[in-house]
């Protein structure tokens, strides 16, 4: 019997070292924080051990998307499906705002969003979370002034979207926070989605000039960022693609299937890649496959190193999900690339992908962080419903109605209030009361489904 029980414990502890030679070992994120690097079994290292990034998107706060921003269309005709969407996108609201207020107020307004949309105690909360890790979406116009590629200034140092980066990478610095530099929104458009900037272009496959300015900020970013530990990886452009049909306006000289296609995407990918490692051999780089990994080369084939595959999901049901973090882990091993689920949202669709992901130690960031709504939403891991009448008192008392008078209840646009009562209305809906994640009611659902520190 004895000799039994012997073989049986010999047995087991052989099995538990298998598994834990096949899970490694997770650490903290050390402080102050280490350049993160991709091992060679495709694991993320800080030099001392592995690290899995977990935390949120602060989607909306670089480049607004009118769906979960406090942001109105100006323009009722601006719709995608026929009608049936909304297609209003930041740079509608840029191009109306700059030709009813000018330049300079424009930037003032979009500034002091910025300014009180996300502030310091935003990265001290993802901190006490338990997060380690913050998706920063930016695009082009934070640097650009025109669609030409013209910097809003030639000093780098004064130019507003650089100034919020580096912001940003201090927050990041002071409370042990990772990020990832995403290009949510690229010159000409990487889709047809308004999560772009615009609706209906997606341009950049088949110009030249618009890779060309893309490029041109990628290395500036690239020279700017490229002994800052707080920067995880670069994403070279979000979601490519996607959208880009002609339900969505965009014309089928430019129109592309994201399903499908396996070369456009990756021209560029590898465009942009080159362009950054001829200035930053250090950094990860991630790039992201819509919707299936099948969609991206082998790395070794293209020349690149260092590099994270990137899957996002809006899937609702578990097969689905469990194929798609199989996937992650195949790339993982076969690829020896590390594995990212850079958009997903446990609270709405389906609830059991933090624990795949975690068994699988995939890393992951939660769209989004903190979401404005005209109707109920959980989308945010923070949120915040705004009424037709929350609108109408905000305005000025001759503007209020034609708030008020519009059908169902529903805000369709402001196209009818004039440059004074608009300016107005922005002016407090903007503000740091309104804009205070203070003021947002915490998704106790994400909270609980992230495992977080709610208290």
């Amino acid at each position: 019997m004895k000799k039994l029980i012997s073989l049986f414990l010999i047995f087991s502890m052989a099995l538990c070292l298998v598994s834990c030679a096949g899970k490694p070992e997770i650490i903290p994120v050390s402080s102050p924080l280490n350049m993160l690097r991709v091992n060679g079994d495709g694991y993320l290292t800080d030099g001392s051990g592995i690290i899995q990034l977990r935390g949120v998107n602060f989607g909306g706060w670089l480049l607004q998307e009118t769906w979960m921003c406090p942001v109105i269309s100006l323009d009722k005709t601006v719709t995608v499906k026929d009608g049936e969407d909304d297609g209003w996108a930041n740079l509608d609201t840029l191009e109306a705002f700059e030709s009813r207020f000018g330049k300079e107020k424009t930037a003032e307004l979009f500034r002091s969003y910025q300014d009180n949309y996300i502030t310091e105690s935003d990265f001290k909360n993802v901190k006490n979370l338990g997060f380690n890790c913050i998706r920063i979406p930016f695009w082009y116009r934070n640097f650009m002034a025109d669609e030409n590629g013209t910097y809003i200034t030639e000093n780098d140092n004064d130019n507003p979207g650089f100034i919020k980066l580096d912001w940003a990478c201090r927050m990041a610095e002071k409370y042990g926070i990772y990020l990832i530099f995403d290009m949510h929104g690229c010159p000409g458009g990487q889709s047809g989605d308004h999560s772009c900037g615009k609706s209906g272009r997606n341009y950049l496959y088949n110009s030249e000039e618009y890779q060309q300015i893309m490029e041109n900020l990628w290395v500036k970013i690239a020279e700017r960022y490229k002994d800052r530990a707080c920067i995880a990886a670069y994403d070279i452009m979000n979601e490519p693609l996607n959208n880009a049909d002609s339900s969505h306006g965009v014309s089928a000289e430019n129109a592309a299937d994201p399903w499908q296609d396996t070369t456009l995407r990756v021209a560029v990918y590898d465009r942009m890649i080159k362009a950054i490692r001829a200035v930053d051999p250090e950094h990860i780089i991630t790039v992201e496959a819509i919707w299936r990994l099948d969609k991206l080369p082998d790395p070794s084939k293209m020349g690149w190193t260092n590099m994270m595959y990137q899957l996002h999901s809006y899937d609702s049901d578990e097969k689905t999900v469990k194929e798609l973090v199989k996937s992650l882990e195949k790339a993982r091993k076969r690829y020896k690339v590390a594995a990212y689920m850079g958009e997903f949202n446990p609270a709405i669709f389906y609830s059991g992908s933090v624990s795949m992901m975690d068994k699988s130690l995939i890393s992951y960031t939660m769209w989004n962080y903190k979401t404005t709504s005209y109707g109920e939403s959980a989308w945010g891991f923070y949120n915040k419903v705004l009424t037709l009448s929350d609108i109408a008192a905000l305005c000025p008392e001759a503007a209020r109605d034609k708030i008020m008078k519009q059908a169902d209840g529903k805000i369709y646009s402001l196209e009818e209030l004039t440059d004074s009562e608009l300016l107005s209305l922005y002016e407090k809906l903007w503000s740091a009361e309104l804009l205070s994640t203070d003021s947002y009611t915490l998704n106790q659902s994400a909270a609980e489904l992230l495992g977080c520190n709610t208290l």
